[in-house]
């Protein structure tokens, strides 16, 4: 398990040819937050 700064994994995902499609907060879907307790990425290659 490893720990993501939000601006880092935006930018891991970016650099590495992916597109954030959605980002969340929780698995009950919503939006994502600096309070949030988890980052789901929603991402395509680009």
């Amino acid at each position: 398990m490893r720990i993501f700064f939000p601006q880092e994994l935006d930018a891991l995902l970016h650099y590495n040819g992916f597109e954030i499609e959605t980002k969340f907060g929780n698995y009950d879907e919503t939006p994502f937050k600096t309070s949030s307790p988890i980052q789901l990425v929603i991402s395509r290659p680009k």
